[in-house]
């Protein structure tokens, strides 16, 4: 999210500094820029067979916002109960220039997103 909240690509830096022990440091200040904001957001499914998965993670979107996204799944995979954060079925991406803004964009994706089982019952 660094990137696309602040424009600054700190994954060359990342790596300089895992394989040398040293990185460039970053010429970056808060004050006269415009800080965006973004989030991620994991989904979790109830346990059951997953059917059928809808929404703009499946085919790409124009959600004002929506950055990325993805099912990790295919259709006939069982879903279990969850036990920790290896359990998440898909993720979004979005991000706005206000708070306010990407909070109501990361819930209309939400909101559009759909996994059922095979009795149509909502997993999301």
């Amino acid at each position: 999210l660094i990137p696309l909240v602040t424009s600054v690509d700190v994954t060359k830096r990342l790596v300089d500094l895992a394989m040398m022990g040293t990185a460039d440091k970053i010429a970056y200040e808060f004050s006269n820029r415009s800080v965006r904001h973004a989030i991620v957001n994991f989904l979790l499914a109830n346990p059951g067979i997953i059917d059928r998965q809808t929404g703009p993670l499946d085919k790409g979107s124009d959600v004002p916002g929506f950055v990325d996204g993805g099912f990790y799944h295919q259709p006939g995979y069982e879903q279990t109960t969850v036990g920790n954060g290896q359990g998440r079925v898909g993720y979004y991406i979005c991000m706005a220039d206000d708070r306010d803004t990407l909070l109501k964009r990361a819930r209309e994706i939400y909101r559009m997103s759909s996994i059922t089982d095979r009795n149509g019952m909502e997993m999301l």
